[in-house]
């Protein structure tokens, strides 16, 4: 039996309303849950295999814990390590499932990458140091990924989940999500642990698996100003992107908006002459 999760926030309802008309026809049989710490905005999705549950249902560590656990350093992070450790949280209750796939609310999926649950997907050329130096500092000996595992969604096996949560316990009375806090806190960079990284890594270890290289776009954003949501979807298809998101939160400095403006001329070349071609 598998699971759909997408944790997700009040700004994501528009991203999330999409993702569920495509995953419901990969996976029409499949449970859907949505966790939010906003369900009011949701609850309307709620139907037959769609359930929409409060985060506080899952959370080992609550949104004000976790800004107090995290060093001086790290804290005006803690939204985004919260997030991450969430999804853990959500795997470690789910004991029902065989296999859940976590995707990210703000993140479209167009192709069909999603459907193969066994494989693990990387980016083209990222390579996240300080999430490789945590996972190697945490699994000594372990053989790691030559590229980034980070592609917005995953597929984990609960049993193979377990086994990595067993693995960073050990013989510790601790929880699990103690440890990785300490390790994030005794860590340099800012940005030091990634959850998809970790189980990916994990995963390539303990489990044969396919590695497969996926054509991803996260600032969709940034075309907003110039296209309507569904034209973004739309040019994201004729370029054959496996998934694309929109990073509403993140800046826009004067670089990416000069970089989107020469794409956006590019992308309209290309409309005009495919739809010239048509006639």
């Amino acid at each position: 039996m598998k699971l759909i999760c997408i944790p997700a926030v009040r700004s994501h309802v528009k991203y999330v309303e999409f993702s569920l008309q495509l995953l419901s026809k990969s996976f029409p049989d499949n449970d859907v849950l949505i966790v939010t710490p906003h369900p009011n905005s949701f609850n309307h999705l709620n139907k037959r295999n769609i359930v929409v549950k409060n985060d506080t249902e899952f959370l080992d560590l609550s949104l004000d814990e976790f800004r107090k656990e995290l060093t001086n350093d790290k804290k005006y992070m803690f939204k985004w390590y919260y997030q991450q450790f969430l999804k853990y949280s959500i795997i470690s209750k789910s004991k029902e499932y065989s296999d859940i796939l976590i995707l990210d609310a703000d993140t479209i999926i167009l192709s069909d990458c999603v459907k193969d649950i066994n494989s693990i997907n990387l980016t083209k050329l990222e390579y996240n140091k300080s999430y490789f130096e945590l996972i190697k500092n945490r699994f000594p000996g372990q053989k790691l990924l030559s590229k980034s595992a980070i592609v917005n969604f995953m597929w984990f096996n609960s049993i193979l989940f377990a086994e990595m949560l067993d693995f960073i316990v050990s013989d510790s009375k601790r929880n699990w999500f103690d440890i990785l806090l300490e390790d994030i806190n005794k860590s340099t960079p800012l940005i030091a642990f990634s959850e998809y990284e970790t189980y990916a890594n994990y995963k390539n270890n303990n489990k044969k698996s396919e590695l497969k290289v996926l054509k991803i776009f996260r600032r969709a954003d940034l075309f907003m100003d110039f296209y309507s949501f569904e034209k973004i979807i739309k040019i994201a298809k004729i370029y054959k992107f496996d998934l694309i998101s929109f990073e509403d939160n993140h800046k826009k400095s004067l670089f990416k908006k000069i970089i989107i403006i020469l794409m956006v001329i590019s992308i309209n070349l290309k409309l005009f002459l495919t739809d010239k071609q048509k006639f």
